[in-house]
């Protein structure tokens, strides 16, 4: 399932919050840069390791699975 912009925003908002990261820790984690504006698109890779960094979370990230 490709990830929507909009949702994905929404994503990268709650997976800071979660892991308490700033914009910019969490995309050298993830290996990407600028991605809330709604502008780029993350490559393949990057949302493997967003889908990653959710499972991670376990119970934490469960709602976050909807996004997938």
């Amino acid at each position: 399932m490709k990830l929507q912009v909009k949702n994905y925003a929404n994503l990268i908002r709650e997976l800071q919050d979660r892991l308490d990261l700033t914009q910019e820790q969490l995309a050298k984690q993830i290996g990407t840069s600028r991605w809330r504006n709604g502008h780029h698109q993350t490559s393949p890779m990057a949302i493997n390791l967003l889908r990653q960094a959710v499972n991670d979370l376990g119970d934490r990230g469960a709602d976050l699975q909807q996004y997938f």
